[in-house]
């Protein structure tokens, strides 16, 4: 009976999708600047040729790499980064940004090793869109290179990963027909949805949660609030999901404590004044997913002027770091700063440690 009303509540939001495709309940980004033509076009344009960098980038990985070790790892295999190639780009890659780059060229040379391996070409393809999604933010090649895979499967990260591709892309039509196709939603709709100023909705969607996980619902709920500003109603819910009672397991003890930081983090923003920071370098630190994320700011004349990350432990971060610092001085604040996909608890862990440092810089 549940799953049933689930799936009811899931088909009315799906339909509203539809039919405001060209609304918005509280913008937080620029409009739409194309039309699904002029993405298209740009996405086959900049897919059929390198980006800039790409000539001054070394390829440089462990000879002991079996290149041919495409997909998962045979079932029963010890863990090696430096043999097969998926745990290599996992363990070694990912956590490193000064190997981005390197390891994008290094699967563009596999396209040529495997090119009479349909197979192996289609997995090599794929996971050149998530680099470039993941890695560089460069939405352009990522699609590009997921239409060359053929990815259609009804997965429903893809169908969020693309959305995002098509809205940061400029065309909002595209990425709501893309959530649509969605047919088995996960939490990870709400974060698009709010992101895209489609705050009812995404509220809906947490709606349809709160009795099965309700710490999750919560605590997203929370979040669709804050990245339209709205402060007050996010402490509401972050506040409703800490005191949600604790089961015998400690199920969802992760986002609880997501809720947390959160709460900490805007507390210490309804305090700022920017201009009130007097000029000097301030530090704090907040969880992030794998432990503490220690960053500072640089205050100048009421600005800020830089914000950087000193230390962490985050494995899985991808752009997430130099994303949201990027955007927290572009926007000289954390107000609207929407977290980065894939890395979200990294960047909340940024935003609220931000916001803490310069809290605190207002009372010396």
């Amino acid at each position: 009976m549940k799953k049933t009303c689930i799936l009811t509540l899931m088909l009315f939001i799906l339909a509203a999708i539809h039919a405001q495709a060209a609304q918005t309940d509280a913008p937080t980004k620029k409009p739409a600047t194309r039309t699904k033509k002029q993405v298209e076009d740009l996405i086959a344009a900049e897919g059929k040729k390198s980006p800039e960098w790409y000539q001054n980038v070394q390829v440089d990985y462990p000879q002991t790499l079996n290149l041919d070790s495409l997909g998962p790892a045979p079932e029963g295999s010890s863990w090696d980064n430096q043999r097969h190639l998926g745990q290599y780009v996992w363990d070694v890659a990912n956590p490193n940004p000064h190997r981005w780059r390197p390891t994008i060229k290094l699967y563009h040379q596999l396209l040529m090793r495997h090119q009479n391996d349909v197979q192996k070409r289609t997995l090599v393809m794929r996971e050149l869109g998530n680099m470039y999604f993941r890695f560089e933010q460069d939405y352009a090649r990522a699609a590009f290179w997921w239409q060359q895979a053929n990815v259609t499967e009804a997965n429903p990260m893809m169908y969020l990963y693309r959305a995002e591709c098509y809205w940061k892309l400029g065309c909002k039509a595209m990425a709501l027909a893309e959530v649509k196709k969605m047919q088995n939603p996960n939490i990870q709709i709400i974060k698009i949805l709010a992101d895209m100023g489609e705050t009812t909705l995404a509220l809906k969607y947490c709606e349809s949660l709160s009795k099965s996980n309700p710490v999750i619902a919560y605590l997203y709920a929370g979040d669709t609030y804050r990245v339209v500003g709205k402060n007050k109603e996010a402490l509401v819910y972050y506040r409703k999901a800490v005191a949600v009672p604790r089961d015998s397991k400690n199920s969802f003890e992760r986002f609880r404590t997501r809720a947390e930081a959160n709460i900490v983090g805007l507390t210490a923003f309804e305090m700022l004044n920017l201009k009130s920071v007097p000029d000097g370098t301030y530090k704090s630190d907040s969880p992030g997913f794998a432990g503490q994320v220690f960053i500072e700011v640089v205050v100048k004349s009421g600005k800020i002027e830089v914000v950087r990350v000193t230390n962490h432990q985050e494995k899985q971060f991808y752009s997430s770091i130099t994303d949201t610092c990027r955007k927290i001085k572009e926007t000289q604040g954390v107000k609207g700063v929407d977290a980065t996909s894939g890395a979200t608890m990294t960047s909340e862990a940024i935003i609220n440690a931000t916001a803490k440092a310069l809290a605190a810089a207002m009372k010396k």
